[in-house]
């Protein structure tokens, strides 16, 4: 077993405060923009040169956060949705972790970074992209592996080749959390559709779509879709 060195623990405890203090100001304080690596520095506790020792610009913290992000929710994934019970079981599992993560401060995060061309450079828009690029086969190949055991335990509808509605499905969530983050790029605080439909019931009718057309019993769940 390979044993770390003081100096490299240093490093990586460094290291792992600076990223821990930008998403706490990225993300949650949702400053990214008007902070400063200088001002990143004094909160993290470290010296400006010290900061560059690790990462050169702001766009390459945010780079190195995305990375981790993808990587942790790769591994929650398999964890929620699991491997128990029908294929039809698995889907709603799916489908109440996407409805989880699009609501994640984190993916906020990275679509108001997409809508903002002024701000960050092509280093935030390659590290998103690689993300994606990097873990998209295995999450593709996890979710059409759901629609196989619908389709062998008779819970699920096949319309299609498991595969192609395994990116069917991941370019429709996307495409909705892009909808619902450019309606408040476009509407800021203003938003008339989100005055009526929170984003869980935005989520709830995009869960009750899908299923009404891969289930063999559609799924009921509660939603209130009219104006209060």
């Amino acid at each position: 077993m390979k044993m770390i060195s003081r100096v490299e623990c240093r490093k990586k405890e460094t290291r792992d405060r600076i990223l821990k203090t930008c998403e706490q100001i990225f993300v949650h304080e949702k400053n990214y923009a008007g902070v400063t690596i200088r001002e990143i520095a004094r909160r993290a506790d470290v010296s400006t040169g010290a900061l560059y020792l690790y990462f050169k610009t702001k766009e390459d913290i945010v780079a190195n956060l995305i990375a981790e992000f993808t990587a942790r929710k790769q591994k929650s994934l398999s964890s929620f949705v699991g491997t128990a019970g029908s294929g039809a079981e698995r889907l709603i599992r799916l489908f109440d972790y996407l409805g989880i993560i699009g609501r994640d401060p984190h993916i906020l995060l990275f679509n108001q970074l997409t809508f903002n061309s002024a701000g960050p450079s092509e280093v935030v828009g390659r590290a998103i992209r690689n993300s994606i690029r990097i873990n998209f086969s295995s999450f593709v190949s996890f979710i059409a592996d759901i629609f196989s055991a619908g389709k062998s335990d008779g819970t699920l509808v096949m319309h299609a080749d498991p595969e192609l509605l395994a990116v069917t499905i991941i370019d429709i969530f996307f495409s909705l959390i892009q909808g619902i983050k450019f309606q408040d790029f476009i509407f800021q605080s203003d938003n008339p559709f989100l005055q009526y439909f929170s984003e869980e019931t935005i989520f709830s009718v995009f869960r009750d779509i899908i299923s009404r057309g891969l289930f063999i019993s559609p799924v009921s769940k509660d939603m209130n879709t009219e104006h209060p």
